[in-house]
């Protein structure tokens, strides 16, 4: 099953997407973690793949109730979102929190730790917690946090961030190196950073060759 599984990642890679179904679907292998993991992602995040909230919520629950930690991830995200699920700011926060606990690296679960307590509940809301936790998933890797962290920098916002446009330059071209896809928000806070004179030199060329990417 692993061989398979690996696989139909391979096949999932190269958008072949009826193979990489062929083997995720067959019966002898609905058991294997590996192989349930891939049908949640690829269900949920692969446009050759309709998007099937409900099956990914069932299987990343089969995964959870296993011990897995990718489907107590995939469960945190789920219920932060209430995709697939009724929306439940405590279960996220449950599942996230259970999913670090195994993993210490997983940076999405830590990215959604930080988006609970940034954007939960009058409970769950907690800046100190939110802050914390979103510099920590930027240090583990987590894309979107960087940008986060970039800006909690640049405009002195969350607990224990001051105004510190180094430690802000030094985030968004972190962010800039692992994203390729621009959005609205970003083109404008970068356009922002170059207003305030803060992306001079060097930095400003690596900005133009990112832009120019795109």
């Amino acid at each position: 099953p692993q061989a398979q599984s690996l696989l139909a990642t391979l096949y999932l890679n190269d958008g072949k997407f009826k193979e990489c179904e062929a083997i995720m679907l067959r019966e002898d292998f609905q058991d294997q973690p590996q192989i349930q993991y891939l049908q949640g992602y690829a269900y949920s995040y692969e446009e050759g793949f309709e998007y099937k909230p409900k099956k990914t919520f069932a299987i990343s629950t089969t995964l959870a109730n296993k011990g897995n930690a990718l489907g107590m991830y995939s469960l945190a995200y789920f219920y932060y979102l209430g995709e697939g699920v009724k929306k439940d700011f405590d279960k996220a926060q449950y599942y996230a929190t259970k999913c670090f606990e195994m993993d210490k690296e997983n940076e999405d679960a830590a990215f959604v730790i930080a988006m609970i307590y940034r954007d939960g509940n009058r409970t769950k809301l907690n800046i100190e917690k939110a802050s914390n936790w979103m510099l920590k998933a930027a240090q583990l890797g987590e894309v979107d946090a960087m940008y986060e962290v970039s800006k909690m920098y640049l405009y002195g916002v969350g607990f224990g961030f001051v105004e510190n446009k180094e430690l802000a330059l030094k985030w968004l071209l972190e962010y800039l190196k692992n994203e390729d896809e621009i959005v609205i928000d970003i083109a404008t806070f970068v356009e922002d950073m170059l207003l305030k004179g803060h992306i001079v030199g060097e930095e400003k060329e690596i900005i133009a060759e990112w832009l120019n990417k795109i």
